[in-house]
């Protein structure tokens, strides 16, 4: 059976009571299939979020065919407030299907978007913090120059960073 993201909505709600579900396309680098579902209390998400993530799984990524979408499908768990700390854990690092964030406060869906999809908030470069500069470290440098990044770290590998640590160590008793 294939379903449209109303008739998948529609299902949501018949499916889930407790919950409310909204979906939007999001146009970032490719569409992003974003889902919103409002859940009112901690047990309610415990008792169903596997269930929801499942339900969407199989009725809306199975049928995309677009590998970005299949591959960028959001689902916020909104709650309107915090919640256990486990709980939060094991949603967000569950790696089934979909990039599942959980929001522990009424947040509207565009503010969600820019935090957790096209994180507006992030700030990139040096002019946003000026107490913040970086010096070239000639000692580090002259041990670690020639020096290729390697699968298995070699005996002289290990030789180096200790020679790091002592060189960095010394620096820190002369100050």
């Amino acid at each position: 059976m294939t379903f449209s993201t109303n008739d998948i909505i529609s299902e949501l709600h018949k499916n889930f009571q407790g919950a409310s579900f909204e979906y939007l396309e999001v146009d970032y680098l490719g569409k992003i299939p974003a889902f919103f579902i409002k859940i009112d209390s901690e047990p309610k998400l415990s008792e169903q979020w596997l269930a929801i993530v499942d339900f969407i799984a199989v009725n809306f990524q199975s049928l995309l065919t677009d590998e970005f979408a299949i591959w960028n499908i959001y689902l916020f768990f909104i709650l309107p407030r915090e919640i256990l700390h486990e709980l939060k854990y094991i949603i967000e690092n569950n790696t089934f299907s979909s990039r599942k964030i959980v929001i522990e406060s009424v947040t509207p869906n565009e503010k969600i978007i820019d935090d957790h999809i096209v994180n507006m908030d992030l700030v990139f470069g040096a002019a946003q913090h000026p107490g913040i500069i970086f010096t070239h470290n000639d000692l580090l440098w002259d041990i670690l120059e020639n020096k290729e990044a390697k699968k298995k770290i070699t005996d002289e590998d290990k030789e180096i960073f200790k020679k790091i640590i002592r060189t960095v160590k010394k620096r820190a008793n002369e100050n």
